[in-house]
């Protein structure tokens, strides 16, 4: 994607958009019109700065949510279709299945079997007896100077470098990081990755990095610690052994992770690594 090319911004928006708007029209003139370019010029612009048609990029967001939602929730197939944009739940099952190779309720047992089975090795490899420890918390929004990954996650280095490298040492606040994707759902290369830093709201960002506001609200935290390529042990106890003993359930964001130590100062088995699971009250 051309990273300086004004367009990109627009399409970075339009992308979040989407991910928000799953359950409303996502067709291309309305889309077009949100970011205000001619549907003639749009689809092609699109085509060609994100690598998917827009029909086959709506579709992949919308199957690809819904797999996280049969994967963790317990929803009715039913809902789950209608939450990302589905009326016929017939057409959904379809759609899915050539996506995924696999009815919804295939997917929903094989992964929750997965789940459930790596959750014991945790368990017996942690001697875990209780659930994993947690806090419920409510979150003020944060504004972040932020560049966009796009690929697999154990490539963000270049993206941290080049936003680091972008900002005034002085201006800089936490570190943040917003996963969109399941690397066991969706293709590597499709994999999106927000690296972000905190920001004053007025600090004036070079034109190479973008500004946004990452909601608040509740979350429960929980903190992970030790390498990095560990997390998924921790996500797998948060949502598989916390979230189904709770009165919560998630909401439609994406978990943000906040890096307590600066690995360049330290060893990355001493990596500190704060997660916000954003929830709601059942």
């Amino acid at each position: 994607m051309a990273f300086e090319h004004p367009y990109y911004k627009e399409l970075i928006r339009l992308e979040q958009y989407i991910r928000e708007h799953l359950q409303d029209d996502l067709s291309i003139p309305h889309l077009a019109e949100v970011i205000h370019l001619s549907p003639y010029h749009f689809h092609r612009v699109f085509k060609a700065m994100v690598g998917e048609a827009v029909h086959e990029f709506v579709t992949r967001m919308r199957l690809e949510s819904a797999a996280m939602k049969l994967k963790f929730g317990h929803a009715k197939i039913r809902e789950i279709a209608f939450d990302v944009g589905y009326r016929n739940p017939e057409t959904f099952n379809r759609a899915f299945s050539r996506f995924f190779n696999c009815t919804p309720s295939e997917f929903r047992q094989q992964q929750q079997e997965i789940v459930a089975h790596r959750i014991d090795q945790i368990i017996q490899e942690r001697l875990i007896k209780q659930a994993i420890p947690t806090t419920v918390k409510k979150l003020p929004a944060r504004t972040v100077a932020f560049l966009v990954h796009k690929g697999p996650y154990h490539t963000v280095g270049r993206t941290w470098q080049k936003l680091i490298a972008a900002l005034a040492p002085e201006e800089m606040g936490p570190l943040l990081g917003i996963s969109y994707n399941d690397p066991k759902v969706s293709a590597s290369e499709q994999i999106r990755y927000d690296a972000c830093v905190q920001v004053r709201e007025d600090y004036d960002l070079p034109n190479t990095v973008e500004r946004k506001v990452i909601p608040g609200g509740l979350f429960v935290e929980t903190l992970h610690q030790g390498a990095y390529q560990a997390i998924d042990d921790t996500y797998h106890l948060l949502y598989g052994l916390w979230l189904p003993h709770s009165k919560y359930r998630l909401r439609d964001s994406p978990p943000i992770e906040v890096y307590l130590k600066d690995l360049r100062n330290h060893p990355e088995e001493e990596a500190l690594t704060a997660i916000y699971l954003p929830i709601q009250v059942v």
